[in-house]
């Protein structure tokens, strides 16, 4: 995460006046499933995580109880990130700056939080929408493709289980720029470098 290159929360956007009424008079309409998916870069928002609870635990909806589980877990994650960052990473007068942008009241919010509680209930999240069939083959557009949740949440718990700093690396097979087929494991104990690459 990249702190500090999210713009300042604002009330008068189109999407803040629209979020108002959707708020008020829309969780429960079982098509509100897409605007729980826009929410998932919102943990600035002392709201949001009440928001996605109460459509995952009322909405008639599956897609959207799933879209609200998964945009959760993703505000849960982020604001784990944050919430270590308060403590450990930024000084007196960067909290004073975040205050000026996103307000005392959402800041505050984020430096309550237990990052390690919040990303259990994010690994929790996570599995409980691979647990559910329907949660899990709930289709969302991402980019110009379409996904479905349980792929995303099984990319998510693989990197949080095993692309982690201390974890073993998962084993790679390739070969090297003279054709000699190879894998990783063939280096254990040896330092590593990997670079990814590519071209479109």
């Amino acid at each position: 995460m990249r702190h500090g290159s999210r713009p300042p929360l604002r009330t008068d956007t189109p999407f803040a006046k629209a979020k108002v009424i959707l708020d008020r008079d829309c969780l429960m309409d079982p098509r509100i499933g897409p605007y729980c998916w826009a929410l998932r870069y919102e943990e600035f928002d002392p709201a949001v995580v009440g928001i996605l609870r109460d459509v995952l635990a009322k909405n008639p909806s599956k897609q959207a109880q799933a879209q609200a589980a998964f945009t959760l877990a993703n505000v849960l994650h982020r604001q784990a990130a944050w919430a270590e960052s308060f403590t450990t990473k930024f000084n007196p007068e960067q909290v004073t700056s975040f205050e000026k942008a996103y307000g005392k009241d959402a800041i505050a919010n984020l430096r309550r939080g237990d990052p390690a509680a919040l990303r259990k209930e994010y690994e929790q999240l996570l599995d409980r929408i691979l647990a559910d069939k329907e949660y899990a083959a709930t289709v969302i557009d991402r980019g110009e493709a379409k996904v479905t949740l349980g792929e995303l949440a099984e990319r998510e718990l693989f990197s949080l289980r095993h692309l982690q700093p201390g974890k073993p690396a998962p084993e790679i097979d390739g070969e090297d720029i003279d054709g000699v087929k190879f894998k990783l494991s063939d280096y254990r104990g040896k330092v590593v470098l990997l670079d990814f690459w590519g071209h479109w």
